[in-house]
C-alpha cells in the first residue's frame, strides 16, 4: 500500500539506488490487487496462513508492468518522481484493470505484445494461489524492552504467584512484587541426568549488561556467568542436577528441528516455554472459494473442517501437546450440529457460535504465531493454540538450529550440542 510511509521512504531508498534512466519504480494501489481479487475470485484469507503475501507481491508486479505497458501514456501518474497534476482527467473514476477482467486477450497496438491472455493468466493466477509450500521466514530477534511484567501484585499472592520485588531489600511478603522478568533471548543447556537431553533456558533482560561484560572475556567466562545464573532451578532438596551451558546465545524465534512426538518437525523458540507453530495450513482454491460464499452450505463448510482437520493429524505434530489433534478428531459431532453462521439475538448478543466462526477460530489456531483461539463450544477446553511447556522446553540431543537468509533460500544447520 504506497500510501503508507514506510512504503513511501522506501521508494524514497530505491530511487536513490537506482539510475532513473534506466530503472522505473511503478506505484500500484492495492485496491486494484484488490479488484483483481475480488473479479477473478481469488480468495484472500489471512486467517489460512502466510501466503497471500506472496500472492500480493506477485499482483503488485502483474499489474504494474500490465499498466506501464497497456496506458504508456499516463506513464507519469504510475512511475516515482514523473507524477504530474492533470485536471482534466479524473484518475478516481478510471478502471484501469478493466479489460483484465472483461477481455479475453489484451494486445498492445503499437507493438503487438500480447500483455494479457486471460484464459492462461487466470489459471496460473489459481497454480500460484494453491501452492501447498512457500518460503516463509520469520525475523530472529534479541528483546530490549521492559525489565518486568509491569503490573505490580499486592502481597498477598506472594507465594502464587513467586513474586519478583520492585526494589533491592523490599519484601515480597510485605509490598508484593512483580510477577515474571521479561526474557532477552535464550540460552540451552545440556543437563546430565539418568537421561541426558537439552533445555531452553531463559537469559532475563535485568542480566544482559552484566552478560556482555562476561562475553568480552571470552566464551568460557559468558558461559560460567550463566551456569551460575541458572544454578538455582537445578537445584532441589535432593540435590543438584549437574548441567553445561552448550549455547549462550539463541535469538527469540530462532527455528528448531527436533523429533516432536516421534516426528521431525520444524518450531520456533517463542520463549524457554512456549513453541511457536511454524507450519502452514492450506486448503484447496474451491475450499477458500466456499468460505467467501455467503450462501455456503452445511455440507460445503463440513467438508473443510474435515480437511483441516485432516491436516492437523498428518503435518502439526506439535498440536499433539495438549492432545489437540485428538480432540479435533473428537470434536466433528460437534462440528456438525452447530448453525451455519453465528446466532445473534435482538439485542446484538451472541446466543450461538456457527460453523464459519468455527472454522474461522481453528485457523487463527492453526496459523504460524501466536494466537490462541477458543474451541469450548466443540468440546476443546484448553485454548487452541497454546503450545505451552510449563517446566521449560526440552530438547533431543540431535536437535538442530536452522540458520536462515531473509529470503529463506539459503540455509545453514548447525547441532544445537556439536558433541552430540
Amino acid at each position: 500500500m504506497e500510501t503508507r510511509q514506510v512504503i513511501k521512504l522506501t521508494t524514497d531508498v530505491l530511487s536513490s539506488l537506482y539510475d532513473p534512466e534506466k530503472t522505473q519504480l511503478i506505484s500500484v494501489k492495492a485496491a486494484l490487487s484488490h479488484q483483481l481479487r475480488t473479479e477473478l475470485k481469488l480468495p484472500k484469507l489471512r486467517e489460512l496462513n502466510d501466503y497471500h503475501h506472496a500472492l500480493d507481491a506477485y499482483l503488485a508486479a502483474r499489474i504494474g508492468t500490465y499498466l506501464l505497458k497497456r496506458y504508456p501514456k499516463l506513464e507519469r501518474f504510475f512511475v516515482y518522481g514523473q507524477y504530474k497534476v492533470a485536471p482534466q482527467l479524473d484518475l478516481r473514476r478510471f478502471n484501469f484493470i478493466h479489460d483484465l477482467v472483461s477481455d479475453k486477450q489484451v494486445i498492445d497496438p503499437d507493438t503487438g505484445e500480447l500483455l494479457w491472455d486471460r484464459e492462461a493468466d487466470i489459471k496460473y493466477l489459481e497454480h500460484l494461489n494453491g501452492l501447498k509450500h512457500l518460503l516463509v521466514t520469520h525475523e530472529v530477534f534479541e528483546d530490549h524492552g521492559a525489565l518486568f511484567d509491569q503490573t505490580i501484585y499486592p502481597a498477598r499472592k506472594a507465594q502464587n504467584k513467586k513474586l519478583i520485588p520492585t526494589k533491592q531489600g523490599r519484601d515480597t511478603a510485605i509490598y508484593g512484587g512483580y510477577s515474571g522478568q521479561n526474557t532477552a533471548y535464550l540460552a540451552i543447556v545440556k543437563v546430565h541426568d539418568k537421561v541426558d537431553y537439552l533445555k531452553v533456558m531463559a537469559v532475563p533482560i535485568r542480566v544482559v549488561s552484566e552478560v556482555n561484560q562476561q562475553r568480552k572475556l571470552g566464551l568460557a567466562a559468558e558461559k560460567a556467568y550463566l551456569k551460575k545464573l541458572f544454578l538455582p532451578q537445578f537445584t532441589k532438596k535432593s540435590g543438584t542436577i549437574d548441567f553445561e551451558v552448550v549455547r549462550p546465545h539463541v535469538y527469540l524465534q530462532q527455528r528448531i528441528e527436533d523429533e516432536v512426538y516421534g516426528e521431525v518437525h520444524q518450531f520456533a523458540l517463542r520463549s524457554s516455554t512456549y513453541y511457536r507453530n511454524l507450519q502452514q495450513l492450506w486448503l484447496p482454491l474451491s475450499s477458500q472459494q466456499v468460505l467467501l460464499k455467503k450462501d455456503a452450505k452445511d455440507g460445503e463448510l463440513t467438508r473443510v473442517f474435515d480437511q483441516i482437520c485432516e491436516q492437523a493429524q498428518r503435518y502439526f505434530s506439535l498440536y499433539e501437546r495438549n492432545n489437540f489433534r485428538q480432540a479435533l478428531q473428537n470434536s466433528r459431532s460437534q462440528f456438525v450440529a452447530l448453525p451455519t453462521t453465528n446466532v445473534i439475538d435482538d439485542h446484538g448478543k451472541l446466543v450461538q457460535v456457527g460453523k464459519r466462526e468455527i472454522i474461522s477460530r481453528l485457523m487463527r489456531g492453526l496459523h504460524a504465531n501466536a494466537e490462541r483461539k477458543d474451541l469450548k463450544v466443540i468440546g476443546i477446553k484448553t485454548s487452541f493454540g497454546l503450545l505451552q511447556e510449563g517446566n521449560g522446553i526440552r530438547l533431543g540431543l540431535a536437535a538442530k538450529m536452522i540458520m536462515e537468509s531473509p529470503t529463506g533460500l539459503f540455509k545453514r544447520e548447525v547441532r544445537i550440542d556439536p558433541e552430540s
